[in-house]
């Protein structure tokens, strides 16, 4: 089920890149990550402003953008979350997060001065100079999920920390679908990013136009793919300890058929 789980979230981002790049057709940039008021509160999410793009019109519509995504008549629409938010191998994972799993999702932007996504400003593809390829739009990211409407998404902080962290904790070779993930970039494709990859590397997926592309050669580290096979190898003997274990206590508490069962008496 994983393997197909995974490739619906990895449908989910190709849809939410295309559902961007119509936006970015339509109105010749992207949209703002947030949406602010005049006061400079948080308003609206980018996830609400592509729904067109999306087709959920019907949803759109229904959206008030006089009042703010938390109101009292947006709450409503919680409910009516695109399935293009909902990647199933992160649906319900993750506890403790103060939302109902129904309405929350796992897609999120990385906000931030030199990345696509600068706050209340819209960009155009022409700004983004490192190259689309090169630079990440949305990515999977089940640290903590986030209502599909709210004006929140990653900050720079918490993706360096995740990007940092190292190949061989358990808790992190686990995380996001066992070891990796998808992302979408700016030119709408849609990449698996293993746990071998150099944070470097993912480090300079986060710019636009600072010049510090890396070569797909440097993306995994000779380091980190070494760790992470030991981790994965380590991994496996205790599947298989585990394995044999369970075989032996059905054994034992379960006996072989010719045991229990009375031989015929002969004539």
């Amino acid at each position: 089920p994983e393997a197909s789980f995974r490739a619906i979230c990895r449908n989910n981002l190709k849809q939410i890149g295309l559902a961007l790049h119509n936006y970015h057709d339509e109105y010749q940039t992207f949209p703002p990550a947030i949406v602010v008021d005049e006061n400079g509160r948080p308003m609206h999410s980018w996830r609400v402003l592509i729904l067109p793009n999306l087709d959920e019109n019907d949803l759109f519509e229904k959206y008030n953008f006089d009042e703010p995504w938390n109101s009292e008549a947006n709450r409503q629409l919680m409910h009516e979350m695109p399935e293009a938010y909902r990647c199933p191998s992160h649906f319900g994972r993750i506890a403790g997060t103060g939302h109902s799993k129904e309405f929350t999702t796992t897609y999120q932007v990385v906000v931030g001065e030199e990345t696509m996504w600068p706050e209340t400003e819209a960009l155009s593809i022409r700004e983004i100079t490192d190259g689309t390829s090169n630079t990440l739009m949305v990515m999977e990211y089940d640290r903590h999920e986030v209502n599909w409407m709210a004006p929140r998404d990653l900050t720079i902080r918490e993706i360096d920390e995740f990007f940092s962290e190292p190949i061989y904790d358990e808790e992190f070779a686990h995380h996001l679908s066992g070891g990796g993930f998808h992302a979408a970039l700016a030119d709408g494709s849609v990449r698996w990013y293993s746990s071998a990859t150099s944070p470097e590397y993912c480090k300079s997926l986060l710019t636009r136009a600072r010049g510090d592309t890396l070569n797909e050669d440097d993306a995994i580290t000779t380091e980190r793919r070494l760790r992470w096979e030991a981790f994965q190898e380590t991994s496996s003997k205790a599947h298989i300890h585990t394995c044999a274990l369970i075989a032996f206590v059905i054994l034992a508490l379960f006996p072989l058929p010719w045991v229990w069962i009375k031989p015929r008496k002969r004539k």
